[in-house]
């Protein structure tokens, strides 16, 4: 689950910060496309799987960027 609850109202005042959130968002939508790729299994949609199994890929390599 994200720590950020909402997109910051204020200017993004520091690296530390922008990092935060961008980790938020790439941990969030990695755990959207997980949820819809489970979600393609039971509904019997094999053929979407592989879709958001490639999202989740891409998102993660977003997020090893951006820890690094």
């Amino acid at each position: 689950m994200s720590l950020l609850k909402f997109e910051p109202f204020a200017a993004v005042e520091s690296m530390d910060e922008l990092l935060a959130i961008a980790y938020a968002m790439e941990q969030e939508a990695i755990a959207g496309y997980s949820e819809l790729a489970e979600r393609m299994r039971r509904e019997g949609r094999p053929d979407m799987v592989p879709v958001f199994e490639r999202l989740i890929g891409e998102d993660s390599e977003h997020l090893g960027n951006v820890v690094h």
